[in-house]
C-alpha cells in the first residue's frame, strides 16, 4: 500500500491487459456500499490516499474499469 499511487493504478490496470489507459476510468467501490450508490472515481493521490486509510480495516477492494468510448457510468 506504500506505493499506491494513480500511477500505480494505470500500471495494474495495463497488466490486466488494457492496453491504452488514456480512455479509461477506473472506480473504487466504497466498503460495504452497493455499485449504485458506492462507486468512487479514481482521479487524484487523495483518492488512493484515502484508499490507504482505510486498508487496515477492510483488506479487499473493488476496483471497476470503464470503457469511456462506449459511455461513462452516471453516479448521480
Amino acid at each position: 500500500m506504500d506505493t499506491w499511487s494513480l500511477l500505480w493504478t494505470e500500471d495494474f490496470v495495463r497488466q490486466c491487459g488494457y492496453a491504452d489507459v488514456t480512455r479509461l476510468e477506473v472506480y473504487w467501490l466504497l466498503p460495504g456500499k452497493s455499485l449504485f450508490g458506492g462507486l468512487r472515481v479514481l482521479g487524484c493521490d487523495a483518492d488512493t490516499n484515502y484508499m490507504m486509510s482505510v486498508v487496515s480495516k477492510i483488506k479487499t477492494f473493488e476496483l471497476y474499469v470503464n470503457d469511456i468510448r462506449y459511455g461513462g457510468i452516471d453516479l448521480q
